[in-house]
């Protein structure tokens, strides 16, 4: 008899995720004091972005400073667009700017478009790193939410310009959300080599402020998780009742307000493993506002 389970181990972001039509950030907003703490990681940008690298030509030794981040604005209930020091820093005129080696072949001084920039952006590693500041919040703004625009700051004799690209939509900050469990089980149980296929679920629990959409982010791919040495024995997971998101490993989900549980289904597959076991996996679920 084999007894075979996987444990999700959940990791919440306690902040909202936020995106244009080609890139996808994490903002944070926190009170403090009379103040508001705001932290903003950058976790992707597309190739797919054809915004003009405004860098072009910029990175010879007598260039002068060029900088591509992604850059938090505030936004006011009448639509007003507040400006803030924090950015997202992606890649500058400073090295690395440039790679030459297989799937990364491109310069900052070269690239006609920001897009054509992301092998570069991807090499330099500053994707998943958290800026912050501090800051003081006028009550008088009215702010309603939060907005993420690729921001390209170009220096010159006379003090420099600047470019926003792919801004996206305003992007609440007053519903909030806490993860319950650390972890779900998805057991399933014990059975004999005979049988080809069993289905079971795990759960856990959130508790929202308002009604939310929750994206359900996997670490790894979960449509092929291999249980035995010789991979004949596989498990996948889903989120259930979930939007698909760009992959197999991201999925949304509406919440209304309040506690709520939501449901992880898995599917075993045995094709006449030889492995006696023990059968067990882990992977890792972000849990964020989207």
């Amino acid at each position: 008899m084999k007894t075979i389970f996987l444990l999700v181990s959940l990791l919440f972001v306690g902040g909202a995720g936020a995106s244009g039509a080609f890139h996808e950030t994490i903002v944070e907003v926190k009170k403090d004091g009379s103040y508001h703490r705001l932290t903003l990681t950058a976790l992707s940008v597309s190739p797919a972005l054809t915004a003009p690298n405004a860098c072009n030509r910029t990175t010879s030794d007598i260039g002068y400073p060029c900088s591509i981040s992604v850059k938090l604005f505030l936004m006011g209930s009448a639509g007003k667009r507040y400006e803030t020091a924090l950015v997202a820093f992606l890649i500058s005129r400073d090295p690395p700017n440039q790679c030459y080696f297989d799937g990364c072949y491109v310069s900052l001084s070269g690239a006609a478009t920001i897009g054509d920039l992301v092998p570069l952006i991807n090499y330099a590693g500053h994707l998943g790193k958290s800026a912050s500041i501090r800051m003081f919040v006028n009550p008088a703004w009215d702010i309603v939410g939060t907005m993420t625009c690729i921001y390209t700051a170009v220096g010159s004799f006379n003090g420099g310009r600047s470019y926003t690209a792919d801004c996206g939509p305003t992007t609440p900050f007053t519903t909030s959300c806490d993860v319950l469990d650390t972890d779900a089980v998805v057991d399933f149980g014990s059975f004999s080599n005979d049988v080809k296929s069993r289905q079971a679920s795990g759960s856990f629990k959130v508790n929202c402020s308002g009604g939310a959409n929750i994206r359900v982010k996997f670490s790894s791919n979960v449509a092929n998780i291999a249980l035995s040495e010789d991979k004949k024995l596989n498990a996948s997971l889903k989120i259930r009742n979930s939007t698909p998101g760009s992959n197999e490993m991201e999925s949304f989900i509406k919440v209304p307000s309040g506690e709520q549980e939501v449901f992880i289904d898995g599917d075993l597959k045995n094709n006449n493993t030889s492995h006696t076991g023990p059968f067990s996996a882990s992977v890792v679920a972000i849990v964020e506002i989207a």
